[in-house]
């Protein structure tokens, strides 16, 4: 038994003691529920049912308001963040009894099932029978292996026994009378759950019972259901349980279990006909109860000294009945150059999961590993740098299921989906006082992971409850801020961790805290002391947030009358209410247009915007309908909801852009109105934070060997640069690559270039031409660029059909370069890409438009479908006209079929506008698990709550640049050598030369000079960088060609006596000139020398 006495201090504690402080109200401190193996006591002490008005609410003693104020951070304070980076599964590679999976065992015990086929009840008399007798019959002695071994079957069985034999080789070589009673018990067993199959079907179509009960001629009648609700939620339970054994999860029954709880949960009918049934859900939320005591007293730690000290231990790392476990690190966890922490499964450690060392960016670091415990072996030499240490926790994923009658008893194994489902169904159960005091306790527990789903939840039911019946202990809520005020601590003024954000659960806790704020003072209720100096600017934050979403003319935000006092217009709050967030969008967008150049817009005075000078090559429609008073008085509310953002954002951006509800939801509503420099700033404090000052490792790239032309797609691909690069880079540490600079350092084989920048754009923008052609399979080109319509023909999409594990690991490795390229402002990606794969990659709702861009055909088919009815077209016609199944033809023009055996349902005139719902959304999400791995391999380099701060046209113009090569702007930044001069005639042919080019020869011009084809889209990016221009002398200028030094961005030009030759001379220079191949240096010549053989 322990307590926690603040977030993540553990500490034991006597039995007497521990039972002496469940009896009274405690001071902050929470109650580990160790010693309660069927769920957590009822009679918790943070709430107590009212028994009178409101106004009678006790306030927190004096100590109990200075215990909560003395907030000090220590090494005790967990800092679990939810950024990690790629999750890897260890795969299984013992034979140890406790490390393999039970279902291996050839031993057949009482109620224990045989693999993914155990649906239903255990305790079943006639399943249990048989399967006890059937153990029985075996015999299998007791020192016989555990393990399946191979034997031979007699040759006299019949054929059934035969298969059975060969089914179970343990049954092998026994006697005709012991495998046909085997074989009867296991028929038994399978006839006992098919029949619980059929069960989940009749409670999915609950229809159908409806219609038995009212049939007069039917002898079926609700009530007889009465009594059976304890089998059928064990049903419900053991159907989960077995639908995810050994990690493959079985989607229909999952599907058929929930749709089956849901029709219970809000089945009224049944309900008052089984009046038993109604405390279905009061069960249900038992069992959730259940399910958080399990995860919360599950969870095991272990930690170094912090700082680390010269040592060596061994520390075994165990959570008791569990499949599978997955290891986190602590956001502090740094290792020392000496140090290193290995992972093992075995005692012995000869079998090893993972080694970490100071290259390694263990906050980034999960592992998954199906085993219920592991060994940590430790050493620490010296710690001169007073490295940090380590602390993992290791949380339960999956469960050991061992046997049903045991599993029967234990609490849902989809514990989250369950509470999620009552939310959503019958949200006052969670209402309830047991329920919600035990949310709360879970809040308190130090280890208790996912804390920030407990509290999405109780956001969600919080418009439910009453607040006024209940009474708190303000002493809780003052404990969950100390677990905030740790967290930002950390972050704001220790600088211990690789982070500019707050855990995730630190600030769902926080949102949390607020709701619960704003809800007690609209029923009229005294809120809590708060222990947070800033507490009362945050709750202005979130309702800005609110107000700016769904304006209240009744609840102006705090802001407005300090606007409306400096204002010469008043302005009507009802203004606003017909307000979208398109105009607002505008609105910033102008406003960092026109003013970019005039300092921080978080201090521009709003009255700027009261004119709208025309800006280049940009329009701004929605904004010109809109009063110079109404538009700066908007922009001064957006000016301090940016402010407030600004000086907030690790303590609220929690990048969950589903969850509307929360205040990290709503920012991420809003992140189009955020200003371009927060976000940057924001990102800039993570890259320096989690960057590394390590030496560039050196790859070699073949261009000859890619170059050779080979048939087949296999090898065309496999000898690819990006194959070479991807084949070099794979078992390279994330951390490793990300620099300042450029990630690694390149050497081009057969090739004197020396990497001093130029080889390496090269070898990006070769690798980004790779990806856009028939070389790799990863990308296609889009329908429209196919069909030679709409917008974006020149982009490629993700190929639906690239699902293979290499290619999975391709596209995630295509994400890390993306990740790269947000990193260095070396690197810039040619690619072209519709929106909807960047707005998958920043979490943000798709819709038709998506479609609009990559596939505008499917667009325009879906619509006139859908209004076909416009056209004159009813039910008697559409039949003759239509002849579609719900199928769907892909990008790569793969079929799909929409529903089970969806060849076979015609698309009729009722049923087209759930067909055409199911094509688009079959469209949008084509390219999903390809996506999902180019935000993995982003995760690696890139925190994605980062990233969700960005829309998705910002993150591609910071990725890839501008396609448009923009001559003022590299008119603006070119400097001339000596004796070079602007006015120069040669110079002013090369202005003209480069104004004449197209967009694609422009891109090969920036190549040939710089070694990539898109200029960098910010100031920030361009920092130092200047294109420089020399006059290369030559006797013959008009016979010479340009040189480019593509490592300096830099040019030499031979003075032309004429434009037409500038062009012609230049033009051929960058087409033709592929090479970087006049480097005099050491490396250089090292380069050229090696072998180019294919």
């Amino acid at each position: 038994g322990t307590a926690t006495n603040g977030p993540g201090a553990l500490r034991s504690i006597p039995s007497e003691q521990r039972r002496s402080r469940a009896s009274k109200p405690s001071t902050g401190s929470a109650t580990q529920a160790g010693n309660e193996p069927s769920g957590l006591s009822r009679s918790r002490w943070f709430w107590r049912q009212s028994q009178g008005s409101s106004s009678k609410r006790r306030a927190s003693s004096p100590e109990k308001a200075a215990l909560a104020e003395s907030i000090c951070p220590s090494a005790e304070a967990d800092f679990f963040s939810a950024d990690a980076g790629i999750t890897r599964v260890v795969q299984r590679v013992s034979n140890d009894p406790e490390f393999d999976d039970w279902a291996s065992s050839g031993q057949l015990q009482k109620g224990q099932s045989t693999g993914a086929a155990a649906v239903g009840l255990a305790d079943d008399d006639a399943a249990a029978e048989g399967a006890n007798e059937a153990a029985s019959a075996i015999g299998q002695r007791a020192d016989e292996p555990a393990s399946i071994v191979l034997g031979s079957i007699a040759a006299d069985l019949d054929p059934l026994e035969r298969s059975l034999g060969t089914t179970l080789p343990v049954l092998a070589n026994r006697t005709l009378s012991t495998l046909f009673r085997a074989s009867c018990a296991l028929h038994t067993a399978c006839t006992v759950l098919h029949s619980r199959r059929i069960i989940l079907f009749l409670l999915c179509e609950v229809a159908w019972l409806h219609a038995a009960h009212r049939n007069p001629a039917s002898t079926f009648a609700l009530i007889d259901l009465d009594g059976l609700l304890p089998q059928i939620t064990k049903v419900l339970k053991l159907t989960i349980s077995a639908a995810s054994i050994d990690g493959n999860a079985n989607v229909d029954a999952l599907n058929m279990v929930w749709a089956a709880t849901s029709n219970l949960l809000v089945d009224a009918e049944l309900q008052r006909e089984v009046p038993s049934f109604a405390a279905f859900p009061a069960l249900l939320a038992d069992e959730s109860v259940r399910f958080l005591a399990r995860t919360a007293s599950s969870v095991r730690q272990a930690e170094s000294a912090h700082p680390a000290e010269s040592t060596e231990l061994m520390q075994q790392l165990s959570c008791s009945s569990v499949g599978m476990m997955q290891l986190h690190f602590d956001q502090r966890s740094q290792l020392s150059k000496s140090s290193k922490l290995s992972i093992f499964l075995d005692a012995a450690c000869t079998q090893e999961i993972s080694t970490f060392d100071v290259d390694d960016f263990l906050p980034g670091e999960s592992l998954c590993v199906p085993a219920s415990r592991v060994w940590l072996h430790y050493r620490c030499g010296q710690n001169r740098e007073h490295a940090w240490g380590f602390k993992v926790r290791a949380v339960p994923v999956r469960w050991r299921v061992r046997n049903e009658l045991q599993l029967a008893a234990t609490p849902f194994e989809c514990g989250w989906d369950l509470l999620q489902l009552l939310v959503e169904e019958t949200p006052t159960v969670l209402a309830r006082p047991y329920v919600l005091a035990n949310c709360l306790w879970y809040l308190q527990h130090g280890r208790a992971p996912h804390k920030d789903k407990v509290c999405l939840l109780l956001l969600r039911c919080l418009p439910t409850l009453d607040l006024a019946r209940i009474e708190f202990d303000w002493a809780l809520f003052q404990t969950l801020e100390q677990q905030v005020a740790w967290h930002d601590h950390l972050v704001r003024q220790s600088q211990q961790v690789d982070s500019v954000l707050l855990p995730s659960s630190s600030q769902c806790l926080l949102d949390l805290l607020l709701q619960l704020r704003e809800r007690l003072q609209e029923c009229d209720v005294q809120v809590w002391p708060t222990t947070l100096p800033w507490l009362l600017e945050v709750e202005e934050l979130s309702k800005l947030a609110t107000w700016l979403l769904e304006p209240d003319v009744d609840r102006l935000p705090t802001v407005w009358q300090r606007l409306a006092t400096r204002s010469a217009t008043e302005v009507d709050p009802r203004t606003f209410c017909d307000w979208s967030l398109s105009i607002d969008q505008e609105l910033v967008k102008y406003a960092e247009a026109a003013h970019s150049s005039s300092g921080s817009l978080l201090n521009l005075r709003s009255s700027q915007l009261a004119s709208l000078p025309e800006q280049q090559g940009q329009k701004f429609t929605l904004l010109e309908g809109t009063a110079p008073a109404v538009r700066c008085f908007r922009f001064g509310l957006l000016q301090r909801f940016n402010q407030l953002v600004h000086k907030f954002l690790p303590l609220v951006h929690t990048g969950n852009s589903h969850e509307g509800r929360s205040l990290g939801g709503r920012i991420c509503l809003l992140r189009a109105v955020i200003f371009m420099e927060v976000k940057q700033s924001t990102l800039e404090q993570v890259l320096t934070l989690c960057s590394t000052d390590a030496d560039a490792m050196s790859v070699s790239l073949n261009r000859f060997r890619a170059a050779k032309q080979r048939e087949g797609a296999i090898s065309r691909a496999q000898n690819s640069l990006f194959a070479q690069l991807y084949d070099q880079l794979r078992h390279v540490k994330p951390r490793t690559l990300c620099r300042h600079d450029k990630a690694f350092r390149v050497n081009f084989v057969g090739e004197a270039a020396d990497d001093h920048g130029g080889p390496y754009r090269e070898s990006i923008a070769c690798v980004c031409g790779e990806l856009q052609s028939d070389v790799l399979p990863l990308f296609i080109k889009c329908p429209n660029g196919v069909h030679g319509l709409g917008d974006n023909r020149d982009a490629v999409v993700p190929n639906p059909s690239g699902g293979g594990a290499l290619h999975m690991e391709w596209f995630c490795f295509v994400g890390q370069l993306l990740g790269l390229a947000l990193r260095q402002r070396e690197t810039q990606l040619n690619l072209t890409l519709p929106s909807v794969v960047w707005k998958q990659l920043v979490a943000q709702p798709m819709d038709a438009d998506d479609l609009s861009h990559f596939d505008a055909m499917c667009r325009q088919s879906l619509d006139k479908l859908r209004c076909i009815d416009q056209e004159g077209v009813d039910e008697a016609v559409f039949a003759d006209i239509i002849f579609e199944t719900f199928t769907c033809q892909l990008s790569d023009g793969s079929e799909i079929e929409l529903l089970p055996s969806g060849g076979d349902v015609p698309v009729t005139f009722d049923n087209r506008l759930e067909f055409c719902r199911e094509v688009m959304q079959a469209r949008l999400h084509e390219s999903q698990r390809q996506c999902e791995a180019l935000m993995q391999g982003m995760q690696s380099v890139i925190p994605q709550r980062v990233l969700s701060l960005f829309c998705w046209d910002q993150l591609e113009l910071l990725t890839c640049g501008s396609s448009d090569i923009d001559l003022d702007a590299l008119r603006s930044r070119t400097k001339y050598g000596v004796g070079v001069s602007p006015g120069q005639r040669h110079i002013r042919y090369f202005w003209a030369t480069l104004r004449r080019f197209t967009p694609e020869q422009r891109a090969l011009f920036l190549r040939f000079v710089w070694g990539r084809t898109r200029l960098p889209a910010t100031a920030a990016e361009w920092g130092d960088v200047r294109f420089t221009l020399h006059t290369r002398q030559a006797s013959s200028p008009d016979a010479s060609y340009p040189i480019a030094h593509t490592c300096f961005f830099s040019l030499e030009l031979p003075a032309y006596t004429s434009a037409t030759v500038c062009h012609e001379r230049l033009l051929y220079a960058i087409t033709n000139c592929q090479a970087i191949d006049i480097d005099t240096t050491q490396s250089a010549r090292e380069n050229r020398e090696l072998s180019v053989e294919t």
